[in-house]
């Protein structure tokens, strides 16, 4: 392997590269879940964040050069990761809208009645997390779902940490409100 160093070709020993590979590697053991996590939080249904995963990382060892430190790792990944899940919803909106006319495929499970539930629950969040704009629902998902401080999720997005944290004051009050009115119009539990 042969770098530039100024205009004077270096050559990379193999021990530099294979130390590069294994910290790669755990880099992908360590933060694969949490990728994976944001990836099925921004709504890419599990047979294709696989893919983009595999894609995230891919983006993260081109750019492996230029992490700085600044960010914790996982704020960095969680930057590549919006990155590929943006490019991702415009090529898969076409494919979408080509396959809009066939119906999805029948599941079926040992107890109807929660799957329905499990199913009313999840739909109930993400029209939820459809009302909220990009930036809300990034803060949303790392802070309520990663478990993030809302200071890491307002760095993350790139937004300033006090509207970020009027932001969740907001969102928490707006997804209570939504619940109770569910659950009154249910008239049971959430």
């Amino acid at each position: 392997m042969i770098a530039h160093v100024g205009t004077v070709p270096a050559i990379r020993t193999s021990s530099e590269a294979d130390a590069r590979d294994t910290a790669f590697v755990e880099l992908y053991r360590r933060q694969s879940p949490f990728v994976w996590r944001c990836l099925r939080a921004a709504g890419v249904p599990s047979h294709a964040a696989e893919d983009l995963l595999q894609d995230v990382f891919i983006r993260a060892r081109e750019k492996m050069s230029q992490y700085d430190g600044r960010a914790s790792l996982s704020t960095w990944l969680f930057h590549l990761t919006r990155g590929v899940v943006s490019n991702w919803r415009r090529g898969a909106a076409r494919y979408e809208a080509r396959l809009s006319r066939i119906d999805p495929p029948v599941v079926l499970d040992a107890d109807p009645e929660v799957r329905l539930r499990q199913r009313q629950a999840a739909q109930f969040v993400w029209r939820f997390l459809d009302t909220l704009d990009d930036n809300s629902r990034q803060i949303f998902i790392l802070v309520e779902v990663e478990g993030h401080t809302v200071a890491e999720a307002a760095s993350a997005v790139g937004v300033n940490a006090n509207t970020a944290y009027a932001r969740m004051r907001a969102m928490r009050a707006q997804f209570a409100r939504q619940l109770e009115v569910r659950t009154d119009l249910e008239g049971g539990s959430p």
